[in-house]
């Protein structure tokens, strides 16, 4: 869903993404919705809130364990899955790239990420 918050004490729903149930984490950049559904990354145009248009979709080749977190600085999204971490390039939404990445031992399910450090 995607809600408009300019009034604290009055949040109103301006649209609705189809096939949304199951996002587990979601974060906007512009005009631009990616969400963590599954092993995936969606990416969604919400220049018009009311009808959100579905951009592309990325499947790691790396990894296909959960993807528990994304965040997004400038053309990257960092990703933290059940058994790896994971930098994205992108840029062209309907063709994001795997950039980087390293299998880790603990169970991540959160990021965050400040500068150069995640």
């Amino acid at each position: 869903q995607v809600l408009d918050v300019s009034s604290l004490t009055n949040p109103t729903l301006l649209g609705t993404i189809s096939g949304s149930a199951g996002v587990y984490e979601s974060e906007v950049f512009g005009d631009r919705l990616y969400c963590t559904k599954s092993a995936d990354l969606l990416v969604y145009n919400i220049s018009n809130p009311a009808a959100p248009v579905a951009l592309g979709v990325y499947t790691s080749t790396v990894s296909t364990s959960h993807l528990w977190d994304v965040k997004l600085a400038g053309d990257y999204a960092y990703l933290v899955r059940q058994d790896y971490f994971e930098v994205a390039d992108i840029r062209v939404p309907s063709s994001i790239t795997h950039v980087a990445g390293f299998t880790h031992s603990v169970d991540g399910n959160s990021l965050n990420v400040s500068g150069t450090t995640a």
